[in-house]
């Protein structure tokens, strides 16, 4: 349920880059329907990752909360089609990792 969280936060965030990239000007970039949504979207995922935090340990919590890095920059490519730099792929890669390494040995580390 956190890792879904996340992922919801991370596709409002690419939501309001794409939104941003609009031509708008004064306050209707701030008032249109997408950024309305957005943001309601992102208030009520971050409320219920809050919610989350009393039932997971905060270490879990905090290295899934860095999927985030992976999600955005993934989704980013998919419905943006923004490239993603090999110095991003580097990173994604060691936050992968740094998960595996977390699942495998757990609370031994």
């Amino acid at each position: 349920m956190f890792v879904f969280s996340v992922f919801v936060c991370s596709c409002t965030q690419i939501s309001l880059k794409k939104a941003a990239a609009e031509d708008r000007h004064g306050i209707s970039i701030y008032l249109n329907k997408t950024v309305i949504i957005s943001n309601v979207i992102f208030v009520g995922a971050t409320f219920v990752s809050t919610i989350l935090y009393r039932h997971i340990q905060l270490s879990t919590a905090s290295l899934l909360g860095s999927l985030s890095y992976v999600f955005v920059p993934v989704l980013s490519l998919v419905f943006i089609k923004e490239k993603i730099s090999k110095r991003k792929i580097s990173g994604i890669v060691l936050i992968i990792m740094g998960l595996a390494v977390f699942a495998v040995f757990g609370e031994s580390i």
